[in-house]
């Protein structure tokens, strides 16, 4: 029975914010009951102990769930850069070029640091960012065929 959870450290991630948990104790106590065989009173022990692992199956160490979160932050820089690479292939020689530019330098810097952190923490990138790069691609040029004000709905989106 677990009566207490303690967080021993929280971080944040570049891009989103996130606050992600980086070590969580659980305090618990477990009851075990040791039955006579000729069931007379029963015997019940009591032991208090420390468990490290997150409260989730899903997330049994706080690494992989920081890992979860790095590779879906990689994954959105990726997008965005791709995006912004369809626009500029639609609107790079008109008046809106420069303004998308600079948005564009902008992600850049994003996808920079994701990079470096994903290296850092030796996390793999999704297994689909080609489907998402072609997508993303596909998307900054689909809205930026619509104009100006499609492909600034994209990027405020």
């Amino acid at each position: 029975y677990c009566v207490t959870w303690r967080v021993k450290a929280v971080v944040s991630t570049q891009s989103t914010g996130t606050r992600v948990p980086v070590q969580l104790t659980r305090r618990c106590v477990r009851f075990t009951s040791n039955l006579p065989p000729d069931g007379t009173a029963a015997e019940i022990e009591e032991e208090e102990y420390d468990d490290e692992e997150y409260p989730s199956d899903k997330y049994r160490r706080s690494e992989e769930m920081i890992q979860r979160f790095l590779r879906v932050d990689h994954a959105g820089e990726v997008g965005a850069n791709d995006i912004y690479a369809g626009q500029m292939a639609v609107l790079g020689r008109s008046e809106v070029a420069p303004l998308i530019q600079h948005m564009w330098d902008q992600e850049k810097a994003h996808r920079a640091k994701m990079n470096e952190l994903i290296g850092e923490h030796r996390v793999r990138p999704t297994v689909l960012l080609p489907i998402w790069r072609m997508a993303g691609f596909t998307l900054g040029a689909a809205t930026a065929l619509l104009g100006k004000e499609g492909a600034m709905a994209c990027t405020v989106a």
